[in-house]
């Protein structure tokens, strides 16, 4: 045994063995904290915290609102402990069928474009927000200039997602987290629900326009 050990072989397998027992241990340090930032989020929101096969979620109501913190089930969370979470905001008032993306990039224009989404009119919102699932008169209703600046005004933030949409009832989030904090979640969180307040009555968010 000593003598595999001092081999290049042994040494190799060792310095791999012990990169997995730190990932491991790191990992599980990560979920941990990850549940204890979500239970300290839920407390003082007054939501639910609670941990399943899925993992940890949050849900109930803010402001007569409901509420969704969970992980994304292809998450990478698994393996390296990078997480990609999902929040979901009530919201009421979107016409069926219809999908906003926000797809800010340099090629997202060209993008758009190349996918015959539903164009508005506005050259920064059409560039920037991919819009499907209804013809564009339904689309040109729903989104009045001042939903349009409410909209862009979180699509302007970008950095602090990976991807916003607007579907089915819900105004939804998604983001990477390594180390889980529970302000910074409630700060999203709220932020997210005066959105979908200022879109379900048309007018710009307090935020404004950034």
């Amino acid at each position: 045994m000593e003598e595999w050990l001092a081999t290049t072989g042994g040494r190799v397998a060792v310095l791999i063995i012990g990169a997995l027992f730190i990932a491991v241990v790191a990992n599980m340090v990560l979920r941990r904290r990850r549940e204890t930032e979500w239970e300290s989020l839920a407390r003082d929101l007054g939501l639910t915290f609670l941990v399943d096969d899925s993992g940890p979620r949050v849900t109930g109501t803010l402001n007569n609102r409901t509420i969704e913190l969970s992980l994304v089930a292809e998450s990478s969370d698994g393996g390296s402990g990078v997480a990609e979470t999902q929040i979901r905001v009530g919201l009421a008032g979107v016409p069926e069928g219809m999908v906003a993306e926000a797809t800010p990039d340099v090629w997202s224009g060209v993008v758009n474009q190349s996918l015959e989404a539903v164009q508005t009119g506005n050259e920064e919102f059409d560039q920037n927000v991919l819009l499907t699932g209804v013809d564009a008169a339904t689309a040109q209703a729903y989104w009045t200039e001042a939903r349009q600046q409410t909209f862009l005004s979180l699509v302007r933030h970008q950095e602090e997602y990976d991807q916003l949409t607007v579907q089915s009832g819900n105004l939804t989030a998604r983001f990477r987290e390594v180390l889980s904090d529970h302000i910074r979640l409630e700060s999203v969180i709220r932020h997210l629900v005066e959105t979908a307040a200022a879109l379900e009555a048309g007018s710009l968010s307090q935020n404004g326009v950034s």
